[in-house]
């Protein structure tokens, strides 16, 4: 299954291009999952929005998907230029290019990127890089 949210394909073979981090489906929702409970804790967002936008506080009972619960909530963070895709087994997670704004250097994309996936993962440090999924129908 592919889910795709505002990615932008740089050739005919080229399914997404995203600056970001990728990890195992399951392992990646799960701790994408919890980064966002974290935010209810440190008080970025409450309970209920949680609830609003998942259903449930439990990564057990959600079987909502991604694609329709997650950009709600991203607009909420005010960091909704944050893209989300699962293909091959893998969670997608980072920032269209094509969301760079003219002001804006490759540095500065970089690192707001960086300081987004760390507040919503609730950690020090991401490893990001660009990300790539070719469609292998091309």
């Amino acid at each position: 299954m592919k889910i795709r949210n505002g990615f932008v394909s740089n050739s005919s073979s080229t399914s997404f291009c995203m600056y970001g981090m990728f990890e195992d489906t399951e392992i990646g929702a799960k701790k994408l999952f919890n980064g966002i409970l974290n935010l209810i804790k440190n008080g970025t967002i409450t309970e209920k929005q949680m609830i609003d936008v998942f259903g449930t506080t439990k990564f057990k009972e959600f079987d909502g998907y991604w694609d329709d619960c997650l950009p709600p909530l991203l607009e909420k963070l005010d960091c909704d230029f944050i893209s989300i895709a699962f293909a091959n087994s893998y969670l997608y997670i980072g920032r269209d290019p094509s969301t760079i704004k003219d002001d804006e250097t490759g540095k500065q994309f970089k690192d707001k990127t960086e300081e987004v996936l760390k507040r919503i993962y609730n950690v020090n440090k991401v490893d990001c890089n660009w990300l790539l999924e070719v469609d292998e129908n091309h």
